[in-house]
């Protein structure tokens, strides 16, 4: 076969072929592939005719009137349409005029996707041609008929594939003829590609019409979403905003974020000034803020448009390998989503695609990774973006997974979902009326909740600005009040679904062998399962295996566990899935994490008030032995917690009676000094996992969170034994381990002499009344911090300290060398700097709001430090200062009353 008739047979094959896709897609109402076809035809006419020719759906603006393709040299432009009909060609030649696109093109074509008919009117054509020119000369916009230069053949005006056919092979050119053929080659790939993610994408579609939390009126997501506002991490932005408040993010009005998420994907353009350019965006949110609805709205929205590009959605808590994911996420990811469509999908049409990646910190929580890893992967994923210029990347994550300030650099855009304000409630609020008319829940309730000023504070009406809690707190029975706390919601809730108030059924039929604390406590178990399970389900099998299930299982009337736990779950806010393809892999989650947490909690509190307070008949506690207190700490402590988690555990110790609370703290704090000498590990079986540092150390960071949460005014730091194993897991946790949930609280604690070295003190822990006198601080870094009354005097060994972010209040540096050390974005309230030696210290971006004179007695250090010093305030409160100066390693004592002079 010569090389012209093979390559002939080739473009013919691929445009019939390509012919039937768009009859068969939109005769299933599918009409996304007719805009494929404009990016693709283009090169066919440019090689055909000779031309030019760009998409100005594209260039100009999208459903650009009248025409797809235009060459502006040779004036000719193009509509692509898989309609036929005369009609259809009429209306394009109305749509031509009356868009006055004769003034840029003096010859049309139209172009039939499908098939062209075998004859047209040319007596229609040309009437229709000459009332459209009439028009024209009625509205002035030309003087006569002759001024306009257009004609229109039935025969030759109107093509479909049959005149490609017929042009190439007239043209003779073999050359020309194998470059089509190739480039219809490769481009039928990316239809069939398209054609076949059919199935898929309606998969994507059909999520954003879920039926909402099980509800038992059919209420589905899209019939209760609310668009979301958002606002956007400053260094986002450039040239960088000027900061105004101490917020990072700022705040976007009149846009939502589905929609600027739809623009940038669909269009390539940023609706919002000053955002800088990038392809991949992390979204944040708290959780219960609507992160995964959001992802299924963009979805829908999306696929419902005249989209181009593939998209795919992956649920991070699914992916199995977290290691190799890190370093090799598009290789993982190509592999997640060929088994999820059930295509052969290429990597180099993935690397042409969009992403959207939901759930980051269940990722991280999954697969035990740490902080450094989340940023390794943002950082992989943002430079096969910037190597694959047309790849998209959305990923979802709570707030605490990612550090915000590491990734400025790597120009990643950061948005966060912002609460609902009160109009968004109340438009959520109509849209849930129209389905449950009995909720206690009102507009007035709402405003009368809602904070009457920006900082007043009002916990509950924080609650309903996350829309997962706002839909719990309409479903209960009972009305709440302004101080409802977030686990009186969720005992409410509890409460009301087990006794089923709001159903005329009443309790279910196969619950009627349970009193209500029996199926809290199954509940527990469930969750408590999932958490150790770590992920956001267990499979039946496992759950069959948990000890505080088993004991229940007789209870159910038939005993069939697997039908009667299906009733649970759908009271309970369970669902069940199918992991996979065998009755091992059907599996138990919630529908939302924050309950799972919040009764994984409830389980923690409770064993451990219920085995530590437990007492035999003669008034002896019944657990006594060191090592089966340690088996049990490892038992509930050994799986990381999620920040989510230790707030919920605090708020429930919160609710223990005060004795009661402190008889615990004494109880535990018994096995203190036992569990450190065994560095808080327990039996251990490599079979079961091969991290014994991990288990460990979660488990003294899980009892030092409960037992500070029972008493933190307490030192329990008695000896140096004790206080310097503290430091050492200290270090080790904050050095190289770091996550979310190892901000640890260390008020009251006496750390005197002992070596800190290297460690880190960072974010909301707690560091009041901690006293450091005579400690080793060497490398030690405390971030994000409020310093109230810590004792930092007379210390040894302390170079290179850094405070970042920090507020110093009443605190003493007094007798202590702080050289080398550096402040940035710190302020310090009555600090005392008396006797302090401050050679070489930075402070950057710092202020003194607040001090005494007496605080600022005889400093020593260089002239360039007690400068910089003096800039940051200290100056406000002394008249005169009595100095040591180092000059070149000689001694100089001065005393300071002119600063102005001085700070020249």
């Amino acid at each position: 076969m010569s090389n012209t008739l093979e390559s002939l047979q080739t473009v013919a094959k691929y445009l019939a072929r390509f012919s039937e896709q768009i009859k068969i897609l939109n005769n299933s109402g599918e009409f996304s592939l007719n805009i494929v076809a404009e990016n693709i035809l283009i090169e066919l006419f440019n090689e055909t005719l000779g031309g030019n020719y760009v998409n100005v759906n594209n260039t100009i603006g999208r459903n650009f009137p009248g025409i797809d393709l235009l060459d502006k040299n040779n004036k000719i432009a193009i509509q692509i349409t898989s309609q036929a009909s005369l009609s259809k060609i009429k209306k394009t030649i109305s749509s031509f005029f009356d868009n006055d696109l004769h003034t840029i093109a003096n010859q049309l074509f139209v172009y039939v996707i499908t098939d062209r008919q075998a004859k047209y009117s040319q007596v229609a054509i040309d009437k229709h041609i000459n009332d459209c020119i009439q028009k024209l000369i009625k509205k002035r916009k030309v003087k006569s008929k002759s001024e306009v230069q257009f004609k229109f053949s039935g025969l030759d005006n109107v093509w479909d594939k049959k005149n490609f056919h017929d042009k190439l092979q007239a043209a003779a050119n073999i050359d020309q003829q194998i470059r089509v053929a190739f480039y219809l080659q490769k481009q039928f790939g990316i239809i069939e590609e398209k054609a076949n993610l059919k199935k898929y994408y309606q998969s994507l579609k059909n999520q954003y019409y879920d039926i909402v939390m099980n509800d038992d009126k059919g209420m589905t997501l899209n019939e209760v979403y609310v668009e979301p506002l958002f606002e956007v991490f400053r260094h986002s932005m450039h040239p960088l905003p000027k900061q105004e408040s101490s917020e990072d993010f700022i705040g976007i009005k009149n846009i939502s974020l589905n929609k600027y998420i739809v623009e940038n994907l669909l269009n390539n353009v940023s609706i919002i000034p000053n955002l800088k350019k990038s392809n991949i965006s992390i979204v944040l949110g708290y959780p219960g803020q609507g992160k995964t609805s959001f992802c299924k709205k963009v979805l829908n929205d999306y696929i419902n448009t005249d989209n181009q590009k593939n998209i795919f959605f992956v649920k991070l808590k699914d992916i199995t390998d977290g290691k190799n994911f890190v370093e090799s996420p598009l290789t993982i990811l190509l592999d997640f989503v060929c088994t999820q469509s059930e295509q052969n999908i290429s990597k180099q049409s993935l690397k042409k695609s969009i992403l959207i990646l939901d759930g980051l910190d269940e990722l991280y929580m999954k697969e035990s990774m740490r902080l450094d890893d989340v940023e390794r992967l943002c950082r992989e994923l943002r430079r096969e973006t910037e190597s694959n210029k047309e790849l998209k990347i959305i990923i979802t994550s709570r707030y605490g997974y990612l550090e915000t300030e590491k990734l400025i650099k790597d120009d990643i855009l950061i948005f966060q979902l912002s609460s609902f304000n009160l109009n968004q409630q109340l438009e959520w609020l109509n849209k849930y009326l129209r389905f449950h008319p009995e909720t206690w829940l009102s507009k007035e309730k709402i405003k009368a909740l809602y904070p009457k000023k920006k900082y007043d504070e009002n916990y509950l009406a924080e609650l309903m600005g996350q829309p997962i809690l706002l839909h719990l707190i309409a479903t209960l029975n009972n009305e709440i009040g302004k101080d409802t706390t977030r686990s009186v919601v969720y005992n409410q809730l509890f409460t009301e679904l087990i006794e089923r108030n709001y159903s005329i059924d009443g309790p279910l039929e196969n619950l009627r062998n349970f009193n209500k604390d029996d199926i809290r406590q199954l509940i527990r178990e469930i969750a408590f399962g999932i958490h150790i399970n770590g992920g956001d389900f267990i499979s039946k099998k496992d759950a069959l295996t948990l000890k505080g299930v088993q004991k229940y299982l007789n209870k159910f009337p038939n005993k069939d566990f697997k039908e009667n736990l299906k009733g649970v779950m759908i009271s309970f806010y369970f669902k069940e899935s199918e992991k996979g393809v065998n009755e091992k892999s059907y599996a138990i989650e919630f529908l939302h994490r924050s309950f799972y947490e919040y009764m994984t909690a409830e389980k923690i509190v409770s064993t451990i008030e219920d085995k530590f307070l437990n007492k035999d008949q003669r008034g002896g506690y019944i657990l006594e032995d060191d090592a089966r207190a340690l088996a049990l700490f490892q038992e509930l402590f050994s799986k990381e917690f999620s920040n989510e988690i230790v707030d919920n555990i605090s708020e429930l110790i919160d609710r223990i009676e005060i004795t009661r609370k402190r008889e615990l703290a004494n109880r535990l704090f018994g096995f203190f000094e036992y569990s450190l000498k065994k560095d808080f590990l327990g039996d251990y079986n490599s079979e079961i996992s091969d991290e014994p540092i991990n288990i460990a150390l979660n488990t003294f960071l899980g009892y030092w969170h409960f037992l500070m949460g029972l008493d933190e005014n307490k030192n329990y730091l008695k000896n140096h034994y004790c206080g310097q194993k503290v430091a050492n897991n200290l270090r080790i946790l904050m050095n190289g381990y770091y996550s979310v949930s190892h901000r640890m609280n260390i008020s009251n604690q006496d750390f005197t002499g002992l070596n800190l070295q290297n460690i880190y003190v960072i974010g909301s822990g707690g560091c009041v009344n901690t006293v450091f006198e005579n400690a080793e601080l060497g490398n030690s870094q405390f971030i994000d911090q409020y310093l109230n009354r810590v004792n930092l005097s007379n210390m040894g060994e302390s170079y290179n300290v850094r405070f970042y972010d920090c507020t110093l209040i009443d605190c003493d540096l007094s007798g202590t060398s702080i050289s080398g050390w550096v402040f940035e974005n710190c302020s310090f309230h009555n600090v005392n700097f008396s006797s302090t030696e401050i050679s070489s210290t930075q402070f950057i971006n710092c202020k003194i709001i607040k001090g005494r004179k007496k605080d600022f007695q005889s400093i020593e250090g260089d002239r360039e430090s007690l400068k910089s010093f003096l800039r940051i305030g200290a100056r406000k409160y002394t008249n005169k200062v009595e100095v040591t100066f180092y000059q070149n390693g000689k001694f100089e004592v001065e005393t300071i009353s002119d600063f102005n002079s001085f700070l020249k």
